[in-house]
């Protein structure tokens, strides 16, 4: 995440939002798993009362409650530490469930996307 050193206030939210939008375009070109992506756009809409007021209510309740789903599953840097074999059985379990919810996440990533992109008060 950016530091806000030196950063006004606008800027920060404008790096954010950037920071969200970037994540959903990576989920839908297929570079980062869908899960890590929800898990990431979640943490930024959550983090910032702004942010968080900009896409619909329904939108990020689902983010919320697929990375809830998710709090026990390895999606990031954090699989470096696992066991191949347990990894394995994780993965199985990934997989199931971004299957059951990969079409009503990436219908929210494009209702938020929009959201975003219209959200005048942020400068970007």
């Amino acid at each position: 995440m950016p530091e806000r050193i030196h950063m006004s206030h606008e800027e920060f939210l404008a790096q954010m939002k950037a920071r969200a939008l970037e994540v959903i375009l990576q989920a839908q070109r297929g570079d980062i798993g869908l899960l890590l992506a929800v898990r990431e756009v979640h943490g930024i809409l959550w983090g910032l009362a702004e942010l968080e007021k900009t896409p619909k209510s329904a939108d990020l309740l689902l983010l919320k409650g697929v990375s809830s789903e998710c709090d026990e599953w390895p999606l990031g840097s954090e699989r470096l530490f696992w066991a191949p074999a347990s990894l394995q059985a994780k993965d199985e379990q990934i997989d199931r469930y971004t299957a059951k919810v990969r079409d009503e996440v990436f219908q929210a990533f494009v209702r938020i996307s929009d959201d975003l992109n219209g959200y005048n008060k942020l400068p970007g």
